[in-house]
């Protein structure tokens, strides 16, 4: 599922977190580390997400997930965002689906924060991406994403390359 996560300054970061249910399941939490370029600017980014899934027909998914991400902009100092993320999944076949979803940043560490975490009414980002599952073991998964994002708020556009761990039950 496509966890969308905010970072600082405007820099957006779409993580595509699958934790699909695996075979018999409704449910998932999921882990997933995700790092890829910012095409506005040219700097990269990296981050990690916890994630819910829910399988609400044998095609469809919602998930609600919660990141943080970074962005190494000068020496000795990184960005920092927290997000709060809502996505919408389709499964074209059994390992490989398209997701949509929608971010909001909510926490922020950065220059405009003295170096500080302050709580903020942050950025906005849309995601879309495709996950493929590539490895499935009882309740355990493994799956590769890669998706384009636009961080409406500062009119900026990343791609990432996600991989993410999920558990079923």
């Amino acid at each position: 599922m496509l966890a969308v996560l905010l970072l600082t300054r405007g820099e957006a970061l779409a993580q595509l977190e699958i934790v699909h249910p695996t075979a018999g399941e409704k449910n998932a939490v999921g882990l997933s580390a995700v790092v890829g370029p910012n095409l506005s600017q040219d700097n990269y980014f990296y981050g990690m997400a916890a994630e819910y899934d829910r399988l609400i027909t044998e095609k469809w998914e919602f998930a609600a997930s919660f990141g943080a991400g970074w962005v190494p902009l000068h020496p000795g100092k990184n960005e920092q965002g927290l997000s709060f993320g809502l996505a919408g999944g389709y499964a074209l076949t059994d390992r490989l689906s398209l997701d949509v979803a929608y971010a909001k940043e909510i926490a922020r560490y950065d220059a405009e924060t003295n170096y500080s975490w302050k709580w903020v009414n942050g950025d906005n980002a849309i995601g879309i991406g495709a996950s493929y599952t590539l490895w499935e073991k009882a309740r355990h998964s493994l799956a590769f994403s890669i998706g384009i994002e636009r961080n409406v708020t500062a009119s900026e556009t990343s791609i990432n390359f996600e991989l993410g761990y999920g558990f079923s039950f």
